[in-house]
């Protein structure tokens, strides 16, 4: 996946401003037109993106819990028991 799409599979543009950016070569070269020409349509599509996008956010939060869980130890400490501190000074 590309770079700021890794998590909601959207780039910051396309959830924000129903666009993606332009570039050099798009402006040598052209891009396909498939943008939505009327507000309506594209408020639409914001609002799908947008809701796409935090299902992902919710489902790699999810993932990474998951992850996380699976290598963490509960560590049961009794009084008296000799435990290690670490001071930052």
């Amino acid at each position: 996946m590309e770079q700021g799409k890794s998590v909601t599979g959207w780039t910051p543009a396309e959830m924000f401003s129903d666009r993606t950016l332009r570039f050099v070569c798009d402006i040598l070269f052209g891009r396909p037109r498939d943008m939505p020409s009327s507000l309506t349509n594209s408020e639409a599509r914001l609002e799908s993106v947008q809701a796409s996008a935090g299902e992902q956010v919710k489902l790699s939060r999810e993932r990474m819990k998951t992850r996380y869980d699976s290598r963490a130890t509960d560590h049961h400490f009794k009084d008296g028991d000799l435990v290690w501190m670490y001071n930052l000074k």
